[in-house]
């Protein structure tokens, strides 16, 4: 992967300065954080590792890590409804970073695996459709 371990000291090192950017930009993006530490530190590299070198089994990083999340989504969400930032961007974000849907998937015995707007929202049926129906029906009525 191309991944060099670092020290337990340095991973301390970083999530204090990912503290201080958290602290003075209200929108911590973890990208703009590798740009002013150090434009080679991938974080998401890092913290998607599966072996002892994940950056999230630091705890001053892990700690540093949620509240750059935490202060994102919340600031993030304050200045979209305040207008103070592109709503729909944001939206892109949440969807993005924060695994937020647009939708609820419903599982149940009544429901096959259906996506909430399949389920409250009635299905617009085709003029074919339609026309068939009236002709079932109208064969119904007439036996």
């Amino acid at each position: 992967m191309g991944r060099k371990p670092y020290s337990q000291e340095k991973i301390n090192d970083i999530a204090k300065k990912l503290n201080e950017f958290i602290d003075k930009n209200p929108l911590p993006f973890l990208e703009a954080f590798e740009l002013s530490y150090d434009s080679a530190i991938d974080i998401s590299d890092h913290i998607q590792a599966d072996d002892k070198n994940n950056w999230l089994n630091n705890p001053n990083f892990l700690a540093a890590y949620k509240k750059a999340k935490k202060t994102l989504l919340i600031n993030g969400l304050t200045k979209s409804l305040a207008k103070e930032i592109d709503t729909g961007m944001f939206i892109f974000i949440l969807k993005n970073v924060f695994g937020w849907r647009d939708s609820v998937d419903l599982q149940g015995a009544n429901f096959e695996t259906k996506n909430i707007v399949q389920v409250f929202i009635p299905q617009v049926k085709s003029r074919e459709e339609v026309a068939r129906e009236c002709i079932e029906n109208n064969r119904i009525e007439n036996t």
